[in-house]
């Protein structure tokens, strides 16, 4: 009977009068059978005493007239409500007791935040209670401050939480000017983190999915931040339902990959198109800890890679931090610190190709990222890596190396040549770079 009930659709519809009787069986039920564990006896019964008197009723019925809330109906039966007030706030969100966690809480926050980018909405917030704060971080809540309350003599603990940009960052609007595959992603990956209890902070996007170069071939890169409190046990599950979505929407290949070919990978930078880090990793501005680098790889990254994912970066879901973040700016040696790097993973990819079948990818990837790197110095920005051929033709001359990129990029091919001739195309990529640019 409860999976029938479950299975109900649920409907929601404004505030009627005679509503008031039913909103508090169901606020008393979420705060008692719910809020219960995180909160004592004494402050739940000061927050929902078990016994009201008529002149208690009669105020909380001109309460409900007054909020006018949005109530969720199923099978005929009220199991929830929420309001948004003209500047934003929300006053009450509460979810029966006995419906909870069977979608009634997401079917109202969905309309709400409808209703509040129909009025030209630009922030939501609310006083949120310790229980109900998971569920709106993964709506994009932040926390801006941890508050004592007093009710009826008792103290309880809330958080003012907060959330900017609601046109472009609500589930609902979520990327409707992007390309639909990415558009597609990135809605799963939100019900992902919503279906597995992952509180989010912001997804944001860079590369080509940012700057407006996606193509068939690309990948989708991401920064997937969560709060500071996450344990590295719920970035590395949320990790491997990501790279479970990759494969499904076609940006990973699904055949499973050896301890080997993991590792060697790894060293390229290939397949590493997700990072997850805290809100204040990002902030931080330290690439090591918000691409979670290793103590042995963070000394061989430059300030090219982090000052380029920012300046190519989008928030597309929830808090906007990028311009909050503090990028050290580059220097001449970051461009050799780079080639290094390029150079390393190149001889790597040389020295393994008869061992690896895809190790062509792997040099078009390096070469790419050699390309990305040092168009950046020159226009502080990112773009195709058609128009970064085109950009070096003109600087450099004809390069049959890069030519030949964009050839395999169209029709893939294993290509020892290409992988030889790979490593004096990134040489003179960066050794032009450092003579030409001023930092």
């Amino acid at each position: 009977m409860l999976r029938q009930l479950d299975m109900m659709p649920i409907t929601i519809r404004r505030y009627r009068s005679g509503d008031a009787t039913a909103l508090w069986g169901v606020y008393f039920s979420a705060i008692h059978q719910v809020a219960a564990a995180d909160y004592s006896p004494e402050q739940i019964s000061a927050w929902a005493p078990e016994s009201v008197d008529s002149a208690d009723q009669a105020k909380w019925a001109e309460r409900m007239f007054g909020i006018s809330p949005f109530v969720a109906e199923r099978d005929g039966e009220i199991v929830g409500y929420a309001d948004v007030q003209p500047n934003g706030y929300i006053d009450h969100f509460f979810v029966a007791g006995g419906a909870a966690r069977q979608g009634v809480g997401s079917h109202l926050m969905e309309h709400l935040h409808a209703a509040a980018t129909s009025a030209g909405l630009e922030v939501l917030f609310s006083d949120v209670s310790v229980t109900a704060k998971p569920f709106f971080e993964r709506w994009g809540f932040v926390v801006e401050r941890q508050q004592r309350i007093v009710v009826r003599g008792v103290g309880l603990t809330n958080f003012r939480m907060r959330k900017s940009r609601l046109a472009s960052n609500s589930p609902v609007a979520l990327g409707q000017d992007r390309a639909p595959r990415i558009q597609a992603y990135l809605g799963d990956l939100i019900n992902v983190c919503a279906h597995i209890g992952q509180p989010l902070v912001s997804i944001v996007l860079f590369g080509s999915a940012a700057s407006g170069g996606f193509s068939d071939v690309s990948d989708v890169d991401v920064l997937v931040v969560v709060p500071a409190d996450t344990k590295s046990e719920s970035k590395r599950s949320l990790q491997a339902e990501i790279a479970r979505l990759e494969v499904a929407h076609g940006f990973r290949p699904a055949t499973p990959v050896t301890a080997l070919r993991a590792r060697i990978e790894r060293a390229v930078g290939h397949q590493f198109s997700c990072f997850i880090c805290t809100r204040d990793d990002l902030l931080s501005g330290d690439v090591a800890r918000i691409l979670d680098l290793t103590r042995w790889e963070a000394p061989f990254v430059d300030r090219i890679v982090l000052a380029s994912i920012v300046g190519s970066a989008v928030t597309a879901w929830g808090e906007e931090l990028l311009p909050r973040v503090t990028v050290p700016p580059v220097r001449r040696l970051d461009v050799f610190k780079a080639l290094f790097g390029f150079t390393c993973q190149m001889v790597l990819i040389v020295v393994c190709f008869p061992l690896l079948r895809d190790a062509t990818k792997y040099a078009m990837g390096v070469l790419k990222h050699s390309l990305h790197s040092c168009f950046f110095c020159y226009q502080r920005r990112t773009t195709a890596v058609e128009d970064e051929v085109e950009f070096f033709g003109g600087r450099l001359g004809r390069s049959g190396t890069l030519e030949e990129l964009l050839t395999l990029r169209r029709a893939y091919r294993r290509a020892f040549g290409f992988v030889i001739r790979c490593l004096p195309a990134i040489a003179r990529l960066h050794l032009r770079t450092a003579r030409e640019n001023r930092f």
